[in-house]
């Protein structure tokens, strides 16, 4: 099968890989019919998340048909249309039971398992392929309707459910005025769970005028180029107060305003548009930072959330929307590739060429 692998920092191929097969009654493997790209595989590919194996397969979002399953499957048969959430977790554990999947016991003690990842995520062979193997398949699929096609479908993958965890891990509700950091796609689809819960206004600040237009796109939404104004006189002439929640969806790859690498710069920002008492939501990727001014965490008496989706527990509510809001599930796709151009796609991606906010790959 053809698979995408990463070689060495910076260096990715499209090869012919084994095609993978059934190693425990509880596994399925799957036909990808679409995949595509997150800014988590660029950290992977450039060497800011280390620890990646030579000849990995990479990728984590993949929708696909059944194509075999373990004697221990039950909810799935060959044939079925499913997405798979890109965390892989046994469903049974204590953890699990709680609802906090990215933190299951069985499969890393805790730590968050995914695939594509390095070897500290469990080295699991990723979904940027032709065919891929699901451990624990009962809980990692979710079958898709046939109402639901593969363009609306592959959000539930990662960016629909991450960006929803953070709106949700914040307790946004109806009437609070929110501000997200990084208008990429999983920060586009942030702005979207934020308007499901009622926020009002949105702020969606980026400097990518495709991105912005994207964010543009909700009634509720004020988007920010922080290229060219300052977000927090925005915001704060805007509410009188600060934002009651911040999102940060950058992580560690920030710039400033001119464009150079500042890892810390969307907590700063996050900092200083937050209302006193107010909520810093992030699912951005970070390392480690140097420093962190957390006297101005205590001195607006703030609240800090963060930390890995729990993509499993959110999958169904969210199915269930993207039935009845369909343009909804795939208004960040902004560019439709076959497979064999994913190394094409990286390049796009990555330097974000085109106008690319994130490429459909279809097989």
């Amino acid at each position: 099968m053809k698979a995408l692998v990463y070689e060495d920092v910076n260096r990715i191929a499209l090869k012919d890989m084994p095609r993978p097969r059934l190693e425990d009654d509880e596994d399925a493997v799957v036909r990808a019919t679409a995949t595509t790209i997150c800014g988590t595989d660029i950290h992977l590919v450039n060497g800011k998340t280390p620890q990646m194996r030579p000849g990995q397969i990479l990728g984590h979002e993949m929708v696909g048909v059944v194509e075999e399953v373990g004697d221990k499957v039950a909810n799935f048969a060959p044939g079925d249309r499913v997405v798979v959430p890109s965390t892989i977790a046994c469903g049974r554990c204590s953890m699990c039971r709680q609802g906090e999947f990215a933190h299951c016991l069985t499969v890393l003690g805790g730590e968050t398992a995914f695939f594509g990842g390095p070897e500290t995520a469990g080295g699991f062979a990723g979904l940027q392929a032709e065919f891929a193997r699901i451990p624990f398949a009962d809980v990692g699929m979710l079958k898709i309707p046939d109402d639901v096609d593969d363009d609306a479908a592959l959000s539930l993958s990662d960016i629909f459910p991450t960006a929803y965890f953070a709106v949700d891990n914040a307790q946004v509700s109806d009437g609070e005025s929110v501000a997200v950091f990084g208008c990429g796609p999983v920060g586009l689809y942030a702005v979207l769970s934020a308007a499901t819960r009622g926020a009002i206004p949105i702020f969606a600040i980026d400097r990518e005028p495709e991105r912005l237009e994207l964010a543009a796109r909700f009634p509720e939404v004020k988007v920010i180029d922080f290229t060219r104004d300052d977000p927090v006189e925005v915001i704060g002439r805007e509410t009188g107060s600060g934002a009651d929640v911040v999102i940060d969806c950058v992580g560690m790859e920030a710039t400033d305003a001119s464009g150079r690498p500042q890892p810390s710069a969307a907590q700063m920002y996050a900092l200083r548009c937050v209302r006193h008492t107010g909520v810093i939501s992030i699912v951005g990727l970070y390392g480690e930072l140097e420093s962190y001014p957390l006297g101005q965490l205590v001195s607006k008496n703030l609240s800090v959330v963060a930390g890995n989706c729990n993509h499993r527990a959110y999958l169904a509510e969210l199915l269930d929307y993207i039935r009845a809001h369909s343009k909804d599930g795939k208004f960040v796709w902004s560019h439709r590739l076959p497979f064999g151009q994913i190394e094409r796609a990286y390049d796009m991606f990555i330097n974000k060429k085109d106008g690319m906010v994130k490429p459909l790959l279809t097989m």
